[in-house]
């Protein structure tokens, strides 16, 4: 179970970086395209249902893995919200939660690995080193994001 999720978490990293690239390549969007292209973030896909698997897991970790898509959803109400009311700042923040989001999505999956003895994951395209880059760009630019 500790190797299905990790696996599951390092493609949603992928996929969170290659949104993060993705919209690094549009210098100026227009209004239109902010909204037609970077206002989602990428869906994490389903858990296993496999109640046995779970209870295998160490169980902080368990909960880190469950409060990560509600995290997920909080910050698309975010982004949500900016349409409405935040355009301005709207491209980069968002790009600043997906990589943020990407890299907590690799770095859980790190956990899992670790606390469970599977091999490290070695992908092709470093993607967390260009999370991590993203997130620390948009830092600069807006400071970091205010958790309440």
């Amino acid at each position: 179970m500790a190797l299905r999720l990790a696996v599951l978490l390092e493609a949603y990293a992928a996929r969170c970086a290659e949104v993060v690239c993705g919209n690094a390549h549009v210098p100026h969007p227009s209004e239109t395209e902010l909204i037609q292209r970077d206002t989602t973030l990428p869906e994490l896909p389903r858990y296993p249902e496999d109640l046995d698997g779970w209870r295998a897991i160490d169980a902080i970790l368990t909960g880190r893995c469950l409060m990560f898509r509600n995290k997920l959803r909080s910050s698309q109400g975010i982004i949500d919200g900016m349409i409405a009311h935040d355009r301005g700042i709207l491209h980069s923040r968002f790009s600043g939660l997906a990589a943020e989001h990407g890299l907590e999505a690799w770095q859980l999956a790190a956990a899992l690995r670790h606390r469970h003895g599977i091999e490290t994951a070695d992908p092709l395209w470093d993607y967390a080193k260009q999370l991590k880059r993203m997130l620390e760009e948009t830092q600069k630019t807006h400071g970091p994001e205010k958790r309440d």
